[in-house]
């Protein structure tokens, strides 16, 4: 895509969703912890890239990713909630089940509290482009689909650097060699690669994420079956660009590939000193292939405490060499991170950045600019937080623990909600084919057990469960074929899944 044609369709899409704007619901939600204000959610909608558009976020409902531990969640920013984890589960389990719906739920009233800090934190400093939720935007536009738009793949921490402000989660090098560990698992398989074959055609998008993607075996698999499949579909891959054999270039040349290229500093000992056991020389070649090889191409800086006066430069070689310029917020580890700096540091950083000059003659320039615009506002944004509360680190830091932990109880339920599903399930299951008869004995069997007596769980709660993640003919029918053992043995996984997953409010 050219200059002038992403001009125009950013341009179009603004205008539609402005004339779409005027039937949009503008009720706001009561405040809750993790909710946006209406002016904070009314701005950052107004500067959206693709315009205003009525969901906060729409990856809970187009978007699928896997991570290094076989779990698979609603987005890369958010960790809490996990929808299933492969191998245990299969991956049309894992997307059809319903707790999704948790999180659009949250999403629907502007409520941010369900393991989505990060983009709250984006959207409060005033960093809308580097938004995660706004990369799902442009699917706002379209109608939602049974099946995920997107696919992330995060499979493996593979990588050969070690890079000062990550960790061994997702570098095998740093896991083995900073950290003294054994090398993580690798819980993907062929099987894995060949139940993609259900999700390929729906696709539009395909992200893959490291460790290094282009030293991950199975990428390579799945970007052959993707270009085989559905060769339309827009594979994007986040690299640190030190790997780039004959075999990459062959498949980047066959499919429709981005790249987000991680680049902290153009200086070479700063970069090496960063990217350890990178070469500067060599990083900058693979650069400029890719850069000359690729439409769609970005640099992705890691502002910090190592490089944060090498940043403007990082946009001018993105500006010089049509390369889009994105920022990564390094929240973690603590004391490196730009946030969790001195007052007078962040407003160090805020004069050095304003006293920058850039040239904005073209688009690409404009919107490079506009990213490194809401960088200084994310530092402005920690300073005055700074300035009107002095415990503003520690509180900052009890909310990532918080916000990044799994929930042990990710749903609350009060006695009045669970007898009234309670009773409505039991009608349901008349008025879908049960008998009295079977209902009763459908019944003594979650009554009568020994481990619902054991964990002094509620027999109307796991009816409320049944309603709520069980549609009833799938109930009706396990019941009439399956055995009294294998009754027992589904009601067990039931009963962990509710004392994992469930809290009773009085």
């Amino acid at each position: 895509m050219n200059e002038l044609s992403g001009k125009i369709i950013y341009t179009t899409s603004r205008w539609i969703n402005r004339c779409r704007n005027i039937f949009y619901n503008k009720r706001m939600p009561e405040d809750t912890t993790g909710s946006l204000d209406k002016k904070t959610y009314i701005d950052f909608n107004k500067n959206r890239p693709f315009g205003m558009l009525p969901r906060l976020c729409y990856a809970p409902w187009v978007n699928l990713f896997f991570n290094t531990q076989g779990n698979a969640i609603v987005c890369c920013k958010n960790t809490k909630l996990i929808l299933g984890n492969y191998p245990e589960n299969n991956i049309h389990d894992i997307w059809f089940n319903k707790k999704a719906e948790l999180l659009r739920t949250s999403i629907l009233q502007n409520d941010l509290s369900l393991g989505c800090y990060k983009c709250r934190e984006s959207i409060l400093q005033k960093n809308y482009s580097s938004t995660t939720a706004v990369f799902f935007d442009k699917y706002g536009m379209l109608p939602l689909k049974k099946y995920p738009r997107v696919i992330e793949f995060e499979l493996s921490n593979t990588c050969n650097l070690e890079c000062v402000m990550c960790s061994g989660r997702v570098s095998s090098a740093i896991q083995v060699n900073r950290e003294r560990k054994e090398r993580m698992k690798f819980p993907y398989d062929d099987t894995f690669v060949k139940q993609l074959d259900e999700f390929i055609p729906h696709l539009s998008e395909a992200k893959f994420y490291g460790g290094e993607p282009f030293l991950i075996p199975v990428y390579l698999d799945i970007w052959e079956k993707i270009i085989s499949m559905k060769p339309s579909v827009s594979m994007y891959i986040q690299t640190n660009a030190t790997i780039l054999n004959d075999r990459i270039k062959h498949i980047l040349k066959k499919g429709k590939f981005m790249v987000g290229i991680s680049l902290d500093s153009m200086n070479k000992t700063n970069y090496e000193s960063i990217r350890v056991n990178a070469n500067f020389e060599d990083t900058m070649s693979n650069v400029r292939w890719l850069g000359n090889n690729l439409k769609n191409k970005s640099v992705i800086a890691a502002p910090f405490r190592n490089n944060w006066r090498d940043i403007p430069d990082v946009v001018n070689f993105c500006n010089s060499h049509d390369f889009y310029f994105d920022v990564s917020t390094v929240i973690h580890p603590r004391e490196l991170a730009l946030w969790s700096l001195p007052k007078d540091a962040l407003k160090e950083i805020v004069s050095y950045y304003k006293s920058v000059f850039f040239d904005t003659g073209r688009y690409l320039q404009k919107k490079n600019i506009k990213v490194f615009d809401e960088l200084v506002s994310s530092v402005e944004y920690w300073y005055q937080c700074k300035e009107q509360n002095e415990s503003f680190d520690n509180e900052f830091s009890v909310l990532i623990e918080e916000q990044e932990s799994v929930s042990e109880k990710i749903r609350t339920v009060s006695v009045l909600q669970i007898k009234k599903s309670a009773t409505e399930y039991k009608n349901l299951l008349k008025y879908h084919g049960f008998s009295e008869q079977e209902l009763e004995a459908f019944l003594s069997i979650i009554h009568l057990s020994e481990p619902l007596k054991e964990s002094k769980i509620p027999e109307e709660l796991v009816l409320y469960y049944l309603n709520k993640e069980r549609e009833s003919g799938e109930v009706i029918g396990f019941f009439r074929k399956s055995t009294t053992e294998q009754q027992q043995e589904e009601l067990l996984k039931i009963l962990k899944i509710i004392s994992r997953e469930y809290e009773m409010l009085n």
